[in-house]
């Protein structure tokens, strides 16, 4: 875990596990995340003895909906986002 600053005494914080952390919900974001899971899939169809997990993906975004609310992104280009 890491830690910037000294922690406040008394105060919990959340905590979640994660194996990767996409900051942002755009286009970038998404792809990134839509492409991970899809090599992740692939290696452990490639290597079941070595078998990857993406249950710890997390994609970060501070808007509601994120990706899907821009109008940049058309489905029709870009049906698997």
């Amino acid at each position: 875990m890491l830690v910037f600053r000294k922690p406040i005494e008394g105060v919990e914080r959340p905590q979640m596990p994660a194996d990767v952390v996409i900051v942002g919900g755009g286009p970038a974001g998404m792809a990134c995340a839509l492409r991970l899971t899809q090599l992740i899939e692939a290696h452990n169809a490639a290597h079941p003895d070595s078998q990857l997990s993406k249950e710890n993906i997390y994609v970060l975004e501070k808007a509601p909906v994120g990706c899907a609310a821009r109008s940049a992104v058309d489905a029709r280009v870009a049906p698997g986002i």
